[in-house]
């Protein structure tokens, strides 16, 4: 059985690869995006910082609370259980306010 849901957001417990060339440190947040052969791995979303376009559409640093702000995906990679935690539940990622 799966240790993790889709959707559960998670943290790594130990730096991995990008696909890109670079790293995803400790502590990167992210999102199981895909449960594979039953919970031996998951590919997961990783996010990075919080950006928002400028008026010539380029990223640029924001705050969480400034409008059109969003987190940056950094990476959508192949993760095994021992290198995440859970942070959020899907059932709470997922609760729409009333």
């Amino acid at each position: 059985m799966s240790k993790f849901q889709l959707f559960d957001g998670v943290k790594l417990t130990e730096n991995i690869p990008l696909t890109d060339g670079g790293i995803a440190p400790i502590g990167t947040v992210g999102a199981i995006v895909e449960i594979l052969k039953n919970g031996e791995a998951y590919l997961v979303e990783f996010f990075g910082d919080w950006v928002k376009y400028n008026d010539q559409e380029n990223f640029v640093s924001a705050t969480q609370t400034e409008k059109g702000a969003f987190m940056e995906t950094i990476g959508v990679e192949i993760v095994y259980p021992h290198q995440l935690i859970l942070i959020v539940p899907a059932k709470e990622m997922m609760k729409v306010k009333a």
